[in-house]
């Protein structure tokens, strides 16, 4: 769930104007939902018929596939809080809110409540959160919408916010986590490479997951240590005998194969030599007989 690059950047916004238009035929749905959760906000009701026509694109464009489903849907819980939930009135109701509004969307046939319910595990939902979040407030970005000033402050929250969420990395439980911070950072510093105007510290995003030079180091210093030690040990005192004694060994039966080789090759000149003598004897002889 932490890995959905390519989800985003094969979705639709919900920034676009299409999403603003023709809500009516959602009003009595929205309705449901503002009597059934005790909702006073009047907000409320235009943020979520945006959700219901947001879900009706979600279902024709993703049916098949649910982890897609269920991450595009934390994109718009993303939305909905950012616009509506965040404020207290919703307090510790925020997922059961948008929960029960898949809901209503389609109580009849619709399968997203089963793909949101399935997929997003609530214990990791804040982590979730942030990261969509990031996703959220690039989306904005590039889509020109204001954060809180101008057009660069969104890359500003996003600078913030992912320096924020990245003090948490390092850790076993967080893996999954910082990698996705660090596939959100690929994407970032590369749009800010090459469309961007924006200037300041938050141009590029640095590392989320910081190596310890140490970790690296010490291990590595301990085995060149321990190597030294070994070699010294085995060149320069009798122990070299005791930690390879099959090497030693090895070089006396050589030396001795080397002196048996050496022998009997000796021995076998010595008796050609004898021979060559003895057969020149015997031909001088004959000559003296002749």
């Amino acid at each position: 769930m932490y890995k959905f690059k390519t989800v985003f950047s094969g979705i639709r916004s919900i920034y676009e104007d299409d999403f603003e238009n023709d809500l009516d035929e959602y009003e009595q749905r929205c309705n449901k939902v503002i009597q059934g959760n005790s909702i006073i906000e009047n907000t409320f009701g235009t943020n979520c018929k945006k959700c219901m026509k947001y879900l009706d694109y979600l279902e024709r464009q993703f049916y098949t596939q649910n982890q897609e489903t269920a991450q595009v849907m934390l994109y718009l819980y993303c939305w909905l809080y950012d616009k509506e939930l965040y404020n207290e009135n919703y307090s510790k109701k925020e997922l059961e809110i948008y929960k029960d509004l898949i809901v209503k969307h389609d109580e009849v046939s619709s399968n997203l409540p089963q793909i949101f319910r399935e997929n997003v595990d609530e214990k990791h939902i804040d982590k979730l959160k942030e990261l969509y979040d990031l996703y959220y407030k690039f989306d904005k970005f590039k889509h020109n919408i204001n954060c809180s000033g101008d057009y660069c402050s969104c890359a500003k929250e996003c600078y913030i916010s992912y320096n924020n969420y990245t003090k948490d990395c390092n850790k076993s439980d967080n893996v999954d986590f910082c990698n996705g911070l660090e596939e959100f950072r690929a994407q970032y510093n590369n749009y800010m490479s090459n469309s961007s105007k924006c200037n300041g510290e938050y141009k590029y995003l640095p590392p989320a997951i910081k190596f310890d030079i140490s970790v690296i180091l010490i291990p590595i210093i301990a085995t060149l240590i321990i190597s030294s030690i070994l070699l010294f040990l085995y060149k320069f005192t009798p122990l070299g005998s005791l930690m390879c004694p099959s090497s030693k060994n090895k070089y006396k039966m050589k030396n001795k194969i080397g002196e048996e080789m050496y022998d009997t090759i000796h021995h076998s000149r010595m008796s050609n030599i004898g021979l060559n003598q003895n057969a020149y004897t015997v031909a001088y002889h004959s000559m003296e007989h002749t």
